[in-house]
């Protein structure tokens, strides 16, 4: 979209709009098939009077300003809005406190209680207000989308843009109208799965192995289409317990259909009747022929974590951020697709396309195959030559820091999904949060890595005066990380005896006299890793960060700024808040943003606290190997690829020809 003014000429008044799409019957009552008579309904489920036809369905209520231009087809009845923070939080499950609440004035009752549907087929509102009566409507208005939009007084809304994307969290009813509290749509992954299962839910006949299974209530379990087309039991057998895959459910005759038996490790077996079963959630190959769980293959990090938001999540994959890989489409023979270059993709990943996602398992020249069509709540189109290609930004990071890292996890009970991200997280060192444009974006290895290098902020050109400071953040300097991974159990929680492996990495130069040696070792329980390579890399990111602690530094930009500088982006700075060991202030350090807010009542300028990846004052380089496009000869590369990226050094801790320092692993 093109702005119909620069976001640089804030001289004109901030405006913003509100959309909420709430619950509305799709059906027109009285019409076939609503067979419902008499007075009509409200479109909700509670008031509805022919429930056998109710079409699940919304409607998009709109607000403005109370301040701004009354626009067609929005209630002027906006208030005020909190601006809202921005903050990934590593040792977090979810990395983003992402809250805004809106408050609206009330009003006096509409005419017709449902905007959308005839006037003669919907009722006339004498009573109550308007938002009294909508809320009591729409009961069920938890975690309901809605969307924040910003522009300027004169924009027409088709020119306003996104600001913030999320759902309802909580509805109250004020003297001023109501204040109604939004999250981002990372809530969404508060909810548990596997769901609970009844003890009584059973085995009602012996199951050998066949393609069905007849079990007491088959409503009750998980439904596969929801949980990206195959959903897991188990079958509780003492002697010998097996999961089976299953791809339909038939509540008429109490069965599960397309079982596969004898899935990840276990063996197929028969089992007798009256045995418990319940919904496992597996994050792994469907590995079959194996006979134990220690033999089964992971999952690719963007496939879990993608899997995890988008299917059990419910958060849409085209609210997930792509990258611009510079790639078109050749050709779409629906198994297989042709792009212009296939050596700017990844060997596997996941790419938008229009408005489809699809994902690939074999890249070969410029042809990707091994094609999973339709994915994250997409539809399957046909592409035609020279459409834009867009890389998930999982995908394009994984293929970047984690390529060939495989991950594997199981949950036998109800877990929260925002636990089941933070497990993940722990184990690939990953970020995952909310932008500011409203899409979940995926670090998977936290250090500058950049294409063009960003604008250096200085005092005087770019920070504001005088509200620029620095934390050091000492206590959170660890010289060793120990990594337990490969658990013996399926929930190990933080028990070394439960756990198979353990590797510890030590940068020794650290606990030398030079520091009293003093030793600060941190652990790190990684249940989705299963091989030492994965348990090392995530080991070496740890290390990389907080070997010589992690400096903060808080500052505030005005808007000319602040536009080109969100979340999870790097910024380079020099400021005489920030000094080197000679006392001299340090020249273009290089930090990533972890917070962003506007400054309360003051829409021109944000506050920003960002932490410093280039090492600790005293310029040491973080301790990470280099991906493998970058030369590994250390004399070779550029100064900046030497900052961005570290070299293992020799035992004196030693790299290159200058002797600069580098770390070590023990």
């Amino acid at each position: 979209m093109t702005r119909p003014a620069a976001w640089t000429d804030f001289a004109r008044e901030v405006n913003y709009l509100v959309e909420m799409d709430l619950d509305q019957c799709g059906r027109s009552f009285g019409t076939a098939p609503c067979a419902a008579t008499g007075t009509p309904c409200y479109y909700s489920w509670p008031t509805c009077k022919n429930q056998t036809n109710f079409l699940q369905g919304a409607y998009t209520w709109k607000f403005s300003q109370n301040t701004g231009p009354l626009l067609p087809g929005y209630y002027n009845l906006l208030l005020d809005m909190e601006t809202y923070e921005t903050r990934i939080k590593p040792d977090e499950a979810l990395t983003v406190v992402g809250t805004l609440r809106v408050l609206l004035s009330d009003s006096s009752p509409l005419f017709w209680s449902t905007p959308g549907k005839a006037a003669a087929a919907q009722n006339a509102e004498t009573d109550g207000t308007f938002l009294c009566n909508l809320k009591a409507r729409n009961p069920n208005y938890k975690g309901r989308a809605v969307r924040v939009y910003r522009g300027l007084r004169s924009w027409a809304p088709a020119d306003y843009e996104l600001y913030f994307a999320g759902i309802i969290d909580n509805w109250e009813t004020t003297d001023k109208g109501a204040t109604i509290t939004l999250k981002d749509n990372l809530k969404k992954l508060e909810v548990q799965y596997p769901p609970a299962q009844s003890s009584d839910n059973v085995l009602t006949a012996v199951y050998n192995g066949g393609a069905v299974m007849n079990v007491t209530d088959a409503g009750a379990f998980v439904d596969p289409a929801a949980a990206g087309g195959v959903a897991t039991v188990k079958i509780d057998d003492s002697t010998a317990p097996e999961y089976v895959d299953y791809t339909g459910i038939d509540e008429d005759a109490q069965q599960l259909t397309g079982c596969v038996a004898g899935r990840y490790g276990t063996r197929s077996v028969s089992h007798v009747k009256n045995l418990k079963i319940g919904n496992v959630y597996i994050a792994a190959q469907n590995d079959s022929g194996l006979t134990t769980w220690d033999a089964v293959t992971g999952l690719p990090a963007d496939e879990f974590f993608l899997n995890l938001l988008c299917n059990l999540g419910r958060i849409s994959g085209l609210a997930t951020a792509f990258t611009t890989p510079g790639v078109t489409v050749t050709a779409d023979a629906g198994t297989t697709l042709t792009v212009s270059d296939g050596t700017l993709l990844p060997d596997h990943g996941f790419l938008k396309i229009g408005t489809e996602i699809l994902g690939y398992k074999a890249n070969a020249g410029n042809v990707l195959s091994t094609l999973t069509r339709a994915l994250y709540g997409t539809v399957t189109a046909t592409h035609a030559a020279a459409t834009p290609v867009y890389l998930s930004q999982f995908s394009e990071q994984v293929g970047s820091w984690l390529n060939g890292c495989l991950y594997r996890d199981r949950w036998e009970k109800p877990t929260a999904l925002k636990d089941m991200v933070k497990a993940l997280k722990i184990s690939t060192f990953a970020h995952v949060w909310q932008g500011s444009d409203s899409l979940i974006h995926f670090k998977a290895a936290p250090v500058a890595l950049y294409n063009t290098a960003p604008t250096v902020l200085t005092d005087a050109s770019h920070l504001v005066g005088n509200k620029t400071s620095k934390n050091d953040q000492e206590d959170l300097r660890r010289t060793g990380i120990v990594a337990y991974y490969a658990p013996t159990e399926v929930d190990a929680a933080e028990d070394p005896k439960k756990w198979l492996e353990v590797v510890a990495h030590v940068n020794f130069n650290i606990e030398s006299e030079l520091y009293l040696n003093e030793e600060r070792r941190e652990a790190f329980y990684c249940r989705c890793i299963y091989r030492q390579s994965e348990a090392l890399l995530m080991a070496a990111h740890q290390l990389m960060r907080r070997q010589y602690g992690m400096p903060a530094l808080k500052f505030i930009l005005d808007a000319k700024d602040a536009q080109y500088y969100d979340v999870g982006d790097f910024c380079r700075a020099t400021t005489k808040k920030v000094r080197g060991i000679t006392g001299a202030p340090r020249p273009a350090v290089t930090y990533e943003v972890m917070f962003k807010k506007a400054v309360k009542g003051n829409d021109v300028q944000f506050e920003y606290e960002a932490w410093d990846v280039t090492g600790g004052e005293d310029g040491a380089r973080y301790p990470v190997i280099a991906p493998a496009s970058v030369t590994a000869d250390y004399d070779a590369v550029s100064a900046e690829d030497r900052e961005r990226y570290g070299f293992i050094s020799d035992a004196n801790n030693q790299v290159g020809a200058a002797k600069d320092r580098g770390y070590s692993i023990s």
